[in-house]
């Protein structure tokens, strides 16, 4: 582990939150510019049915990060390259009549298009994973949405299910191999998957430890090595609005990456492309929503209250968050399990802009 001496207030708070039940176990990275300054794991990976404590290799459940570090990096790539127009419409890539034939993948992506935020669809899931996946395609084809696409902004799993689609038809590829092969595997992140299903069964992964999340009633067991969200579950376990597994050091590749994109030190993806995707309220007007990102809140942001202007993140459900302050090239990783045993632990909330805080200021 590292901590250097100016993140040791930071170090100390997480400690305390394990010790207080914000969650079972955490691990948490700082970087700035280029110097890791900390890298740190505290607490348990699991407190039932048996105490484990977090391992130096410790994968997490990364939940929404899921949008940022698979969805809108493969959308980027496909726009960088030409593949793809932002403001191609679902009735032009997919054939979709009705409320959503005007919608574009710019409002998808910004959360701007007018579905609703999630419902449970996982609860018609019998059997066969790609069955649930198809017939969900062709329900979700048939939603309203609430208001005029680019003219609101509401948060919305299912708009990036449908993402899941349109970049499996643009491409040819599964979403899957599509990751791997353009993302992952060129950054080196080798503890980024995610876990295909079989038959509603986790792959049993070799020399692999999860952390454990929610003891699930619906499903009947502790998760641990299978996603916590419903509905990417019963898609199979892959899907673009949650379902990757990773680690911090991953994380802290991922984020370095594009920063040298943004700053002109990699061509991997243009400066320019970069710079739509993290323009805020650009494709969702009078919100805090970039293309597939979220940027910090004017008042109570999870980020605390010294993110610079341009700074970009995301939230994920079970614990996990990932900002970045752009100009000053600042990277902060807080992955956990606070989902376990259960969900209804929300103690997060509150120390998410505490943490982050410490670590600003320590910078400063």
């Amino acid at each position: 582990m590292i901590v250097d001496p100016g993140m040791e207030r930071a170090a100390r708070l997480i400690d305390r939150a394990a010790d207080q039940g914000v969650f079972p176990g955490a691990e948490a990275l700082v970087n700035a510019s280029g110097e890791r300054l900390l890298h740190y794991q505290t607490g348990y990976a699991a407190l039932v049915p048996e105490p484990e404590t977090v391992g130096e290799k410790i994968l997490w459940d990364i939940a929404s990060l899921t949008k940022v570090v698979a969805s809108a990096t493969a959308f980027m790539l496909l726009v960088d390259e030409g593949s793809l127009d932002l403001d191609a419409t679902l009735g032009q890539i997919l054939g979709i009549q009705g409320d959503l034939a005007g919608v574009t993948v710019a409002h998808l992506l910004s959360h701007s298009s007018g579905l609703r935020d999630w419902a449970p669809f996982y609860k018609d899931w019998k059997d066969d994973h790609a069955a649930f996946l198809n017939a969900l395609r062709r329900k979700l084809r048939k939603e309203k949405i609430a208001f005029v696409p680019g003219k609101g902004q509401a948060y919305s799993d299912l708009g990036f299910i449908i993402l899941h689609e349109v970049l499996e038809r643009v491409t040819g590829s599964g979403f899957d191999a599509f990751c791997r092969k353009r993302i992952f595997d060129p950054l080196g992140m080798k503890d980024t998957f995610f876990v295909p299903l079989e038959a509603g069964k986790p792959r049993q992964e070799s020399q692999r430890s999860f952390a454990a999340t929610e003891n699930c009633p619906w499903r009947g067991r502790v998760l641990r090595g299978e996603v916590h969200d419903e509905n990417a579950w019963a898609c199979g376990g892959v899907a673009a609005h949650s379902g990757l597994f990773s680690n911090a050091l991953d994380l802290e590749r991922f984020a370095l990456a594009l920063l040298d994109c943004r700053h002109g030190r990699s061509d991997a993806i243009s400066p320019g492309t970069l710079a739509r995707f993290w323009s805020r309220g650009a494709d969702a007007p009078d919100s805090g929503k970039c293309l597939g990102w979220d940027t910090p809140s004017p008042v109570d942001s999870a980020s605390g209250r010294f993110f610079g202007k341009g700074s970009v993140g995301h939230l994920g459900f079970t614990g996990t968050s990932l900002w970045i302050d752009v100009d000053r090239q600042i990277v902060v990783i807080l992955l956990s399990n606070r989902v376990h045993p259960s969900r209804d632990n929300e103690e997060i909330k509150r120390f998410r802009p505490a943490f982050h805080d410490a670590v600003m200021e320590a910078l400063s």
